[in-house]
């Protein structure tokens, strides 16, 4: 009995022993861990133990625990926030409607939480928050969230003739953050067909994440991103076979010439002589209709049609960065010359078209001033179309009516 007695006695001493040393060891570890930040830092693209999660400003991240969401983090202007939900380890806040109520700055929920069992958690991390800038998660138990974000980076712009080519990239990569600040999202779309003409399409939009509606774009949707990509691509190819005709994209409309019927609602024509101008102004106009397009753009989801701004995606403007037909130089060839051809035919059924028009109102002042004989004869024998065409003008006209009078 005795033995036995003794037996219980040594392991009770050991267990309390290994758990003090357990203390002790995890006590030193969390001391020294600000000294082991940089390989402690969360890093989605690299394997190993992580605790502390950056949250950079302008980015938000969202902790979860068993695939679901507990809590989101967000750095503005004015600090690093944290918006909990109320199934979530820290249920102390009520989940209202209200977004904004359930926001809080991080450093005041951290001194605020009365859990007593979880001050000494708390006080860890306001202290590697306050002295690094990262923030303390549980692991194993909890993680921040990451998904595929594959996208186009853009690599160089390089000088051509006279314009610029833009090189990318595609990258597919893990990431953690949404960005709810401004950034940039490339687009290249292939065989869009204008007119049964394939063109490859180049664009940007300018595009933000709602820092109030994190959780709704990471978890209402498979992925933001697709989302995204998915509704560019439907307007873009939608305002291009609908608002441009073939002649517009390939720019061998006339400058002064207007292509009946080719454009619906756009005045793609300019009368400025600079083709790059003329170009900028065209993708310009393009980028405006894309960009209402998008703003109204709706799909199905559950109890009805949303917007991309129900999900959180918020998109600015959009620019379409260049157009570049398919075809093979043989068929371009062909096409141009056809082009060309028929543009010189509405050139010289436009300037027919004026100088009977001008013939006309000559004919009418002269008959308003006496007219007679002297009308009719400068009408029927052309003096006006011979002067009109004459490179002189005004004295080119003058010169012709005399010779025919006389």
């Amino acid at each position: 009995m005795d033995i036995l007695l003794g037996l219980i006695l040594t392991g009770a001493l050991l267990l309390v022993g290994g758990v003090v040393a357990a203390i002790v060891l995890i006590a030193a570890f969390l001391f020294i861990s600000p000294a082991l930040k940089d390989r402690l830092t969360f890093s989605p693209n690299e394997s190993g133990f992580f605790m502390f999660l950056e949250v950079r400003e302008g980015t938000a991240s969202c902790i979860i625990r068993g695939g679901e969401p507990i809590y989101t983090l967000t750095n503005n202007e004015n600090g690093t926030f944290i918006r909990v939900f109320g199934h979530g380890e820290e249920g102390t806040l009520e989940d209202t409607e209200d977004s904004e109520r359930k926001r809080v700055k991080l450093s005041d929920f951290l001194k605020e939480d009365g859990k007593s069992w979880r001050k000494p958690w708390r006080m860890y991390q306001q202290w590697i928050y306050d002295t690094t800038g990262l923030i303390p998660y549980v692991p194993f138990f909890t993680e921040p969230v990451t998904y595929s974000l594959p996208r186009l980076k853009e690599l160089e712009s390089l000088k051509e003739g006279s314009g610029d080519e833009v090189r990318f990239e595609r990258v597919k990569d893990l990431t953690y953050f949404i960005n709810h600040q401004i950034f940039t999202w490339y687009f290249l779309y292939r065989s869009v067909d204008i007119q049964k003409i394939p063109f490859t399409v180049m664009g940007s939009a300018q595009v933000s994440i709602d820092e109030n509606k994190i959780r709704e774009a990471l978890f209402q949707t498979k992925s933001w991103n697709i989302l995204l990509d998915m509704a560019l691509k439907a307007v873009v190819r939608s305002k291009l076979r609908s608002q441009i005709s073939v002649d517009v994209a390939l720019g061998v409309v006339g400058e002064d010439l207007k292509a009946e019927g080719d454009v619906q609602d756009l005045n793609f024509n300019s009368k400025t002589s600079d083709n790059d101008l003329l170009k900028a102004d065209r993708f310009s106009r393009l980028g405006t209709v894309i960009t209402e397009g998008i703003l109204d753009y709706e799909m199905q989801y559950q109890d009805g049609r949303r917007k991309l701004k129900d999900f959180g995606v918020i998109v600015g403007r959009v620019d379409i960065n260049d157009l570049t037909d398919e075809l093979s130089p043989a068929d371009r060839a062909k096409f141009f010359a056809a082009a060309i051809g028929r543009e010189e035919g509405r050139a010289i059924a436009l300037r027919g078209k004026g100088e009977a028009e001008a013939a006309e109102s000559l004919y009418a002042a002269l008959q308003a001033a006496g007219g007679g004989t002297l009308a009719e004869t400068i009408i029927k024998s052309n003096a006006f179309a011979d002067g009109l065409r004459g490179s002189n003008g005004v004295q080119g006209l003058a010169a012709a009516l005399t010779q025919r009078i006389q």
